[in-house]
Formats: structure tokens, C-alpha cells, sequence
């Protein structure tokens, strides 16, 4: 399956014939790629926001129209929320960086849980996010 959740412009020449077996085995799960990678194309290709909502706009009735179940969650969430999904055309950037540092702050209360004394959790979550080479007795590495 890992080949399928790459983009095909990404894969390997083992992985393209992996993913090659698997959407011959499945005529729906081929559909299912080709519109996904689609749609990643959209995105990635988009001009104006406008552009952006037009061509989504299209792709969703393709979509419709093959009758595919496995994007209704996502149709519904997409018509929630497109505008500010589309707002990625604008200057392509994402929350990558701010959904990653809530995922560590996550983590850290889980792994920090009963730690009482605040000092002790910022140098925690500065450990975490500089790394040990902050608190490292050696110079970094040069490359």
C-alpha cells in the first residue's frame, strides 16, 4: 500500500510496479488513485483561487459521476471548508509546521503527565524542540 500513498511523479521503478499490480487487481481503487492524483494536480497547478474552486468544482462531479463511496467524508469536509482550503492556492503554504508542533506538545503532556514544577516542562519542550545539541558540550558537526 505504500506505493499507492505516494504520488506518482515520487515513485521508484520497484514501487511504479507494485503499484501497477495492486490497481490491476482493483478497477475502483484505479479510479480512486486517478482522481486523487488529480486533484493533487489541481492544487499544485491552480493560478487563481478562482481557477483553484472551478476546477475542484469539476473534479467533484467526476468524482460524483463514477459513483465512488470512499470520498464522501472527504466531499463533505471539502464542502465545509473549502474556501480556506483553496486559500492554499493563494501562496501555496500550509499549517504543516503549526499541526507538527501541536502534535509534539501532545506528546510531551502525555510523556510529562504529573510533572508539576513549569520550569522543569519548558526545559522539557525546549529539549524536544532544539534537540540535545542546545545542551551539547561539543560544537555542531560541520558538513
Amino acid at each position: 500500500m505504500w506505493p499507492f500513498r505516494k504520488q506518482a511523479s515520487t515513485l521508484e521503478a520497484d514501487e511504479k510496479v507494485r503499484l501497477d499490480v495492486l490497481l490491476a487487481a482493483s478497477p475502483t481503487l484505479t479510479q480512486a488513485y486517478r482522481l486523487r492524483e488529480e486533484l493533487t494536480t489541481i492544487f499544485a497547478t491552480a493560478g487563481s483561487k478562482t481557477a483553484g474552486v472551478a476546477r475542484i468544482g469539476a473534479w467533484r462531479q467526476k468524482g460524483e459521476q463514477r459513483g465512488l463511496r470512499c470520498f464522501e467524508a472527504f466531499l463533505k469536509l471539502l464542502d465545509s471548508w473549502l474556501d480556506l482550503i483553496t486559500n492554499y492556492v493563494l501562496n501555496r503554504k500550509t499549517s504543516g509546521f503549526v499541526e507538527g508542533l501541536t502534535n509534539k506538545l501532545k506528546v510531551l503532556k502525555r510523556r510529562c503527565y504529573g510533572l508539576s514544577n513549569v520550569t522543569r516542562l519548558f526545559q522539557r519542550l525546549t529539549l524536544d524542540l532544539e534537540g540535545y545539541r542546545r545542551f551539547s558540550l561539543w560544537p555542531p558537526a560541520t558538513p
